[in-house]
């Protein structure tokens, strides 16, 4: 009796366990935001494209589609060489559009005088990727009709 008794529990066990266990899926907003917020930067764009003083730039994304731009302390005057320069720091939004394929970032006022207000999509392009540690942007220059790509990485 006690025979039987093992063999059922270790094959309730086994077939309790064979079930695989599906990961809940995450939104693309809860991906790039988290619960509340989060912090990303520039890894990559192609063309190459990024001033050295875009190392410790933060784009902060929030849960309720605001939107933060932090150029962060290694600042470029944009009449330096190379013409670079970073922004100012910025306040927004962001949308995501078409089944969260699109992604449209706009850019409100300047975060140190927010009285001051404009209306500039400042990245625009389709998510090609997107996971909670990375998501990169296809985008066209509006100028020259050329493709390029902007990789975000967590911060």
């Amino acid at each position: 009796m006690k025979k039987n008794l093992i063999i059922v529990a270790a094959l309730s066990l086994f077939f309790s366990c064979d079930k695989d266990e599906e990961s809940p899926v995450v939104s693309k907003k809860d991906q790039l935001t988290g619960t509340t917020q989060r912090g990303w930067y520039i890894h990559s764009m192609t063309p190459d494209e990024r001033c050295s003083s875009g190392a410790d730039d933060t784009w902060t994304f929030f849960s309720d589609g605001s939107f933060e731009y932090n150029n962060g302390t290694i600042t470029e005057d944009i009449t330096d060489e190379g013409g670079c320069g970073d922004f100012a720091n910025l306040l927004g939004s962001w949308e995501l559009t078409e089944n969260e394929t699109h992604i449209k970032i706009i850019a409100k006022s300047r975060k140190d005088d927010p009285s001051t207000t404009f209306d500039l999509a400042i990245l625009e392009g389709t998510l090609t990727s997107m996971s909670e540690e990375k998501f990169i942007i296809t985008a066209k220059d509006p100028s020259s009709d050329d493709e390029g790509t902007v990789e975000f990485r967590r911060r």
